[in-house]
Parts: C-alpha cells; structure tokens; sequence
C-alpha cells in the first residue's frame, strides 16, 4: 500500500508540474521601397508548448522518432521596419503573418489577405494594420492581375529579403542617397538585416538580428507571451 500510495503521489505531482518550453525562428521578410521610404516586414513564427511532466517525457520520446507535436500556442509576429535617408523606424504587428503579402496602393503598404480566414486587405496605419471596408477593398483589389502589376503603378520595387543563402545585397536609393540592405542568414540559425549608407563599411547599421532559438520558459514568461 505505501508503494502505491508514494507511485500515485509521484504520478500527481507530474501532471501538477508544468514544463514550458519554445522555439522561436525567423522564416521570412519582404522589402518595398521608392524613391523616397524603404519597408521591411520581418516574420518570427513562435511555438510555445505547456505540459505536465508525462506529456513533456512522451514529446521528449516523440522528438527521437521525429514525430512532430503540435504546439499549445502558435503566433506569427511582424516586425515593421520604415527606413528614409535619415531614420529608422521600429513597429510590431503581433499576430500579423503578411511578409510576402504586401503591395502598395495609393503610396501606403497594404496586405493582401487570401483565404477564408482573415481574408481581406488590411492597411498599414504606421502603428498596424486596419482592416478596408468591402468597397475599400474591392478597389484596392481591382485593376489588375498579378501583384506585380500593383509595383510598377505605384513605382516600388520588392524583393524576398529572407530566407537567403549565405547572403544577399540589394540596392536601394532614398532620396536621393545610396544605399545597400545585406541579407544574411548563418549555419547556426542567425538572421540579419543590415543598411549601409554608401560605399563606407563604416556607416553599417544592424537593422533586425535574431538567432533561432528553442529553450525553457518560466510560467511568467510563458503568460506574457501568450496574452
């Protein structure tokens, strides 16, 4: 009986204690810009799992067997950066996954949202994204037929900054002042988005850097993200 009751015990407290744990990684971006303001939408998608101490040890058996365990919560965040000759500015969109999405229509960033949820196009306010009326939307989606074509009316260039090999430079003039944004992504999970005034290696500035990353969060910290 004391066996049993010590065995229940420990089986109680391993569904009582919780384990949490995240991976968190950098799986694109879009740039747009004319002549005058540069725009890039950086994604991190964000896995956050919360188990007891059995379901942690079977993901744990899972993981050895590359079987994947669907997370307890999911959020893609966009991190929106509008760069201009002599600033850099820095906005979150939380739970915005649009990298890939965004064209211009009448001078501003719009997303253009598909499918069933969330469909429609959404404007960039310089804080987040609002949401058109229909008829709003109907003409922002009207006109034409390929994404592409949206560019050229507006005169904006886009490229798919990450993901990337290695690196990648792309040439950029703003107002009137050069400039090159260097894409890199390293062997060890490492992105990094950064603008060079000129031809001066000097006048480098990191714009986005973050290294993919999987570990422990505390119940604190796992509240804060999932809120």
């Amino acid at each position: 009986m004391r066996v049993a009751a010590i065995a229940l015990a420990v089986f109680l407290a391993g569904m009582l204690f919780h384990i949490r744990t995240y991976d968190v990684t950098t799986p694109g971006a879009q740039a747009l810009w004319n002549q005058n303001e540069l725009y890039i939408f950086v994604e991190q998608n964000k896995l956050v799992w919360s188990q007891d101490v059995w379901s942690f040890s079977l993901t744990l058996a899972k993981g050895l067997l590359r079987i994947p365990t669907a997370p307890d919560f999911q959020r893609i965040d966009c991190t929106v950066y509008r760069i201009t000759s002599s600033k850099v500015e820095e906005h979150l969109a939380t739970g915005w996954h649009v990298a890939g999405a965004v064209a211009p229509y009448k001078g501003i960033p719009h997303a253009f949202i598909g499918g069933d949820r969330d469909a429609g196009v959404y404007r960039w306010t310089g804080n987040d994204f609002v949401k058109l009326s229909p008829a709003e939307a109907l003409a922002a989606s009207s006109g034409y037929t390929y994404m592409d074509e949206l560019f050229k009316r507006d005169g904006w260039t886009q490229t798919h900054v990450l993901p990337v090999r290695g690196s990648a430079d792309y040439k950029v003039t703003l107002g009137g002042v050069a400039f090159t944004v260097r894409s890199t992504q390293a062997e060890d999970g490492t992105s990094k988005i950064e603008l060079r005034q000129g031809t001066d290696p000097g006048r480098t500035e990191v714009v986005y850097e973050s290294r993919n990353k999987v570990g422990f969060l505390s119940a604190t910290e796992y509240k804060r993200l999932v809120e």
